[in-house]
């Protein structure tokens, strides 16, 4: 038998081992196991095991000397690095440090949630010969707590350990690879599609079943998110509607070489300045303080997820408010709505065009439920207009038309 045929062989009889692994967890665990479903398995050079957020990778040669609740466990910890979005959350961070916060919560979530599986309060849990690190340097656990929490607490023991000492033993008992996270693309596509494998998760179980506290935590957080993907709403409409305007958010690919086994490309997607847009919110009679909130939150989300948007603020109902300069997420807070009254989309053009003619926007979204008389194009002066519609499946006559 040639080596290529025995490696063919055993590379079978792993995958059928971790399959059989994941579907205990799936009946175990059902939360964890709705999560993993979501994730292929998949074998790799990694040392230990990685995750991409599409796939977890295995190294053949470290889960061979590992039991099939040691596996098991590494499973739900990759699982959940996903969930909690650990993997796309490390930018500006000591990643090190931000690696090893992350490891304390997402354990911690896992112990925590098989304790009360089990009906005990403690276990003794050993993975490669390590127990996996679940307490925060304050000795609470990191189930308590976000990895940005714990991150913090991290910064500050090591103020006071100038050698790493401490870095060093939590370093010890790691038990994955996260550099595969640097290289992940489509970050905002990942992020909507674990949001929603999340959510679905959780209704799949609710009621039935134990949810960890940092997702419910998640979930809480979710709900205030916008529903857009705002890097490919702004890049398609900037783009393909003007050309007096070159915004691009895509990079060429920047491939990884990680393993020569079942390991995908990547590109990487940045964010570059986009600037002067001015965006409106409808206060009219007919937005509910529900809807104003929704709408509100896409323009939060669209801050967060791209860093370098600067622009106004306006309201309207029948007239519009005075526009208001923001450059940041908390200037956008600090910004409080006013209105209340009848609609008119005309009022926006009408206030650009006595007011703003000295400094045009390059570009104009509207946040509106939609049901009011639209005036004719010639009105936005050439400039591109952004429709994003609640609750309204019709399009604008004009400009582009999203639906939320």
């Amino acid at each position: 038998m040639t080596d290529n045929k025995r490696s063919e062989m055993d590379s079978k009889a792993i995958f059928r081992r971790l399959i059989s692994i994941r579907t205990k967890i799936i009946f175990k665990y059902p939360f964890f196991g709705s999560l993993l479903m979501r994730l292929k398995l998949a074998l790799a050079d990694c040392e230990t095991a990685a995750t991409d957020m599409e796939r977890v990778l295995f190294d053949p040669n470290f889960i061979n000397d590992l039991t099939d609740d040691e596996v098991g466990f590494i499973m739900l910890h990759e699982v959940m690095h996903c969930a909690l979005e650990h993997c796309l959350r490390s930018k500006g961070k000591i990643h090190k440090l931000y690696n090893i916060a992350c490891d304390i919560v997402v354990n911690s979530n896992i112990i925590h949630e098989m304790c009360k599986a089990q009906g005990v309060c403690g276990l003794k849990i050993s993975v490669a010969g390590h127990e996996p690190i679940h307490l925060t340097p304050k000795g609470t656990e990191g189930y308590l707590y976000t990895a940005d929490q714990v991150y913090d607490m991290l910064m500050e023991q090591l103020k006071g350990d100038e050698d790493g000492i401490s870095m060093g033993m939590y370093a010890d008992m790691c038990i994955d690879d996260h550099g595969i996270w640097d290289t992940i693309s489509n970050d905002t596509l990942l992020a909507d599609d674990w949001s929603d494998t999340v959510k679905k998760a959780v209704n799949d179980v609710a009621g039935n079943y134990s949810i960890p506290k940092g997702i419910r935590q998640l979930v809480k957080d979710l709900e205030k998110k916008g529903r857009l993907n705002w890097k490919n709403a702004l890049h398609d409409f900037i783009q393909i509607v003007t050309q007096d305007h070159d915004y691009s958010f895509i990079k060429p690919d920047k491939r990884y070489v990680y393993s020569d086994i079942i390991l995908p490309s990547f590109t990487e997607i940045e964010s570059e300045k986009v600037e002067n847009i001015w965006f409106l919110v409808d206060t009219s009679g007919s937005i509910s303080p529900e809807d104003l909130t929704v709408l509100y939150n896409e323009i939060c989300s669209a801050i967060y997820q791209i860093e370098n948007i600067s622009g106004k603020i306006s309201f309207f109902d029948d007239s519009v408010t005075e526009p208001q300069q923001f450059t940041d997420l908390e200037s956008v807070v600090e910004i409080r709505p006013k209105g209340g009254g009848g609609t008119s989309f005309s009022s926006i053009f009408k206030y650009m065009h006595d007011n703003m003619q000295e400094d045009l926007p390059k570009a104009i979204i509207i946040l509106t439920d939609g049901y009011c008389p639209y005036p004719k194009e010639r009105v936005a002066m050439e400039i591109p207009v952004l429709w994003i519609l609640l609750k309204n499946k019709e399009d604008a006559p004009w400009g582009t038309t999203l639906h939320i």
